[in-house]
């Protein structure tokens, strides 16, 4: 603006009106007063304060102040705002019409003296984020890279940043693999290409992945790293048989099998559970001699059937056989 109160500019007032105040530089704004001419008296008006043309805060509309000579209306930044752009908009009612003019004649801003400081220089590979309250600006590195040194620095009243010693560097070395329960994971180096591999405690067994490796990224494969009880079937078929579980059915339990009546075991009768989560073999349980016996009956006789060749009817031939048992 002008500084003369007598000179006032104005537009038509659309979907997209507005007059924005552009500074060189950054400033922390506490008040915005906005001169209107006296006919002025029924638009609302909203104020935004912008950094790098990003919406930081809305001014609070205090009410229409007026004097003398012009209508005026005071914004109050709450705690001072940085910006460096002041983006003063009509806010539309219903009584509005298209053809109505948006028109001001001077706008005032009040700002903190302290100076606001500009975006940072950005070490190699790195990038970073500005906050505005409190004024700080926190580095990042781009990926393959890691930092080094304190990342935040802050803005002084002068207008400059505090010093750091942050830089970015790529990654050699993928990092601390974490502790598993019952279990270790081995490695001779966390450095890039080195492997890595779980061992479980005795009793137990990787759940998932047990293999990861370091990549040139800087991140392993894999960290989900778990051990799970090694645990055989709780409820056995035993052919012929059945089984006991005196002390459970986890890794190194013993079973006990019984054959049933006619059979016996021709193998030992105890079984472990074994690290694969298998009681091994239990088809142990054979027919006794007295129940191989029992097989055949003396003197039994046997029918069977023939086709006829000519007639094409079946002929029943019976036949004694003279059953004999497997000892005779």
């Amino acid at each position: 603006m002008d500084r003369k109160n007598s000179t006032c500019l104005s537009t038509y007032i659309e979907s997209n009106t507005l007059w924005e105040a552009v500074f060189k530089k950054s400033y922390r704004v506490i008040a915005v007063k906005i001169l209107f001419p006296d006919r002025i008296t029924e638009i609302s008006t909203r104020v935004e304060i912008l950094e790098d043309n990003r919406t930081v805060s809305n001014c609070e509309n205090h009410p229409r102040i007026t004097d003398i000579r012009r209508n005026s209306q005071l914004f109050i930044c709450p705690h001072g705002v940085i910006g460096n752009t002041i983006r003063i908009m009509p806010v539309r009612t219903q009584t509005s019409s298209e053809t109505e003019h948006f028109e001001i004649c001077e706008v005032y801003v009040f700002i903190q003296w302290n100076q606001a400081c500009l975006r940072p220089d950005l070490p190699y590979m790195a990038t970073g984020v500005k906050i505005i309250n409190p004024p700080k600006f926190v580095y990042e590195c781009k990926e393959d890279y890691e930092l080094v040194g304190d990342n935040t620095v802050y803005c002084q009243e002068d207008g400059t940043w505090t010093q750091t010693s942050f830089k970015c560097q790529r990654r050699t070395d993928c990092g601390k693999l974490p502790e598993v329960a019952n279990g270790v994971i081995i490695s001779n180096s966390t450095t890039i290409n080195s492997t890595a591999w779980l061992k479980c405690n005795e009793g137990f067994r990787p759940l998932s992945d047990h293999l990861t490796y370091c990549l040139p990224t800087g991140m392993w494969t894999s960290l989900s790293f778990s051990c799970e009880l090694i645990k055989c079937d709780q409820s056995p078929v035993i052919p012929h048989g059945s089984a006991e579980l005196p002390n459970g059915f986890t890794y190194g339990s013993k079973m006990h099998i019984t054959c049933d009546q006619g059979y016996m075991a021709v193998e030992p009768e105890f079984r472990e559970c074994h690290k694969n989560g298998s009681w091994g073999n239990l088809n142990i349980c054979t027919p006794t001699d007295d129940e191989k016996k029992s097989y055949f009956t003396p003197g039994a006789t046997c029918s069977h059937y023939t086709t006829g060749q000519r007639r094409g009817r079946a002929q029943k031939v019976n036949s004694s056989l003279q059953a004999r048992t497997l000892d005779s």
